[in-house]
C-alpha cells in the first residue's frame, strides 16, 4: 500500500469505474505493444498507445469530481467518526481549509476501504 492512500484510491476508482473502457483499451494496447517488442510494427516506439494514453488522461480529468464524490461517499458510509470530526471542525472554524487535516483523515479512511475492496477482487 502506498503512502498516498487517497491518490491510490482515486486511481482505482478512475480505472475500474469512471474510465473503465479507456483503461481497458490502454491495457490492451500496452499488452499488444509489449508482445510486439523487438518486432517491426511499423510504428515509432514513442507513438505506441499515444491515443489510448491521451483518451485515458482526458477521461481522468473529466471524471475527477465524480471520483472525489465517490470517495467522499465511501468515507461517509464507512468512516462516520472521521466524517463527524471533519464536520465538527468545519462548524467550529467555519472553514474547510482550516480543517484540511480532518478532511484528509476521513478521505484516507474511505481510501483504505476502496483499496481493500479492489484487493479483494
Amino acid at each position: 500500500m502506498s503512502d498516498d492512500l487517497v491518490g491510490e484510491a482515486c486511481k482505482i476508482l478512475t480505472t475500474w469505474k469512471h474510465c473503465k473502457a479507456e483503461a481497458q483499451r490502454l491495457r490492451v494496447c500496452r499488452k499488444k505493444a509489449k508482445s510486439n517488442e523487438g518486432m517491426f510494427t511499423g510504428m515509432n516506439k514513442s507513438n505506441e498507445c499515444r491515443r489510448e494514453v491521451s483518451s485515458f488522461k482526458t477521461c481522468s480529468r473529466e471524471k475527477l469530481e465524480s471520483v472525489i464524490s465517490d470517495l467522499t461517499a465511501v468515507a461517509s458510509k464507512f468512516c462516520p467518526n472521521e466524517c463527524r470530526a471533519f464536520e465538527r471542525c468545519k462548524a467550529e472554524k467555519m472553514s474547510d481549509e482550516a480543517c484540511a487535516k480532518e478532511d484528509l483523515r476521513a478521505l484516507e479512511c474511505g481510501a483504505r476501504r476502496v483499496i481493500a475492496a479492489a484487493a479483494a477482487r
